[in-house]
């Protein structure tokens, strides 16, 4: 809590991680953090019926577009 989203996202210190938690399965996964000691936060959630990334209390964007833009970027860096 309190960091900063720029650093929750994009961070690249080895202290943190990204990991994808099946829906209905969340409460597990932070009962084990928690048993273990390790500090966790829920960044978002993937919805595959709306086929969307929701960043919780900060934006939601299509599947499709994040794709896209994946998909632009080492080819446009190599246009140049």
């Amino acid at each position: 809590d309190g960091l900063d989203p720029f650093v929750a996202l994009f961070s690249e210190s080895a202290g943190r991680v990204v990991a994808s938690v099946t829906r209905g399965r969340e409460d597990e996964f932070a009962a084990r953090c928690a048993e273990l000691g390790v500090p966790h936060q829920q960044l978002g959630v993937v919805d595959i019926l709306e086929i969307s990334l929701t960043i919780v209390d900060r934006f939601s964007i299509p599947v499709r577009e994040l794709r896209k833009a994946w998909a632009a970027t080492l080819p446009a860096r190599l246009d140049r």
